[in-house]
């Protein structure tokens, strides 16, 4: 190498320090214009979800919704709205009552007045085909001791469903030839049941003897019927008590709550039974009554389920003097249909008269 080339070689120090050195580039910033962008459109998902969600708890109900719920809680508020499909007037010794089926739901049947979804107000009008809506109001219930939760303005499947198990131990009873009609209840807070029949017949009273059941719990302490599904469960039971409890001397299910060991007797044991013996013959027959006054509920919405029976309804005993029948006592006294005379369903229905 000569000496010029020698020259033109530049020392490994040099060389680094002549090199130009790029500046240290800073962290990128996130753009603010993105960051605005999602804080927006979660902002947005944010409210859509909060509205759904309150429209799905305010919006109102359909009746097939409301009887599907489950776990009702006393104190809420539940709006129900349907189309009247069939209107029913029925007058009770607690006043007139206006039951309104909505949307052709027959949770309940429709052969009765009572099967119906809803309870109207007696003074309005209404018309099938009409939309309806209203405010259930669910409240502490009892029923037989067993703590419920439900909402009075509901019809079926309470008081519905209990109600129509007595339609049916009626026709049990008319077999035997007897069979007792509510018609109204006095100052006095006795019920009168009169006694009707297929035939003429008379019986001595001190061959029939009475006793008043009362249904005891089904679910027993803890347990609370919050449901529509568990108001049919507690029905159903219902109906096999008092199925099982029209031939037993002792039936399961029941408390003896009063009895007469015979009609001739001027009062029964508790001074809740008494026979009238309307045409003064000295006979049990068509035309006299059974009175029955039952003790108050134990709260403002509790119900107790009763069964009078009259006559000895052993299995193999002769059908003398024998009749059954059951009704619900609620707040209000006893619950029972006067003489299907006066209970009338129709497609429409104006404000009732006195």
């Amino acid at each position: 190498m000569s000496h010029r080339d020698r020259q033109k070689l530049t020392p490994l120090g040099v060389i680094d320090e002549s090199v130009e050195r790029s500046p240290t580039s800073p962290t990128t910033p996130r753009p603010k214009r993105s960051r605005r962008k999602l804080i927006a459109l979660l902002a947005a998902i944010a409210i859509v979800v909060a509205v759904f969600a309150t429209w799905q708890i305010l919006r109102p109900r359909s009746i097939a919704e409301v009887l599907s719920m489950e776990h009702l809680k006393a104190g809420d508020n539940i709006v129900v709205q349907g189309t009247i499909t069939l209107i029913a007037q029925e007058r009770t010794g607690r006043g007139t009552r206006v039951i309104l089926q909505l949307d052709g739901d027959r949770s309940c049947g429709d052969g009765e007045p009572w099967s119906g979804s809803v309870l109207g107000d007696p003074n309005k009008s209404y018309a099938v085909g009409d939309s309806y809506q209203t405010t259930l109001h669910l409240q502490s219930f009892s029923i037989n001791g067993d703590a419920a939760v439900w909402a009075p303005e509901l019809a079926c499947p309470f008081p519905a469903l209990h109600r129509s198990i007595g339609v049916v131990i009626d026709a049990v009873s008319q077999v035997r030839d007897l069979w007792l009609v509510y018609n109204g209840t006095d100052g006095g807070g006795w019920s009168h049941y009169e006694i009707h029949a297929k035939n003429a017949t008379g019986y001595q009273p001190d061959r029939v003897p009475a006793v008043l059941l009362k249904s005891l719990p089904f679910k027993g302490a803890g347990n609370v019927i919050d449901s529509a599904k568990e108001w049919k469960s507690v029905a159903d039971l219902f109906y096999l008590s008092i199925s099982a409890a029209i031939g037993a001397e002792s039936p399961p299910g029941f408390s003896v709550a009063d009895r007469m060991t015979s009609l001739a007797l001027p009062s029964s044991v508790n001074g809740m039974l008494r026979f009238v013996d309307t045409d003064s013959n000295g006979l049990v027959n068509a035309g006299d009554r059974i009175d029955i006054r039952p003790p108050a509920t134990e709260n403002s919405n509790g119900w107790n389920s009763y069964m009078i029976r009259i006559g000895n309804w052993s299995i193999g005993a002769p059908a003398y003097g024998s009749a059954v029948h059951v009704f619900l006592v609620g707040p209000g006294g006893v619950l029972d249909a006067l003489p299907a005379a006066v209970t009338a369903t129709a497609s429409s229905i104006s404000a009732s008269r006195p």
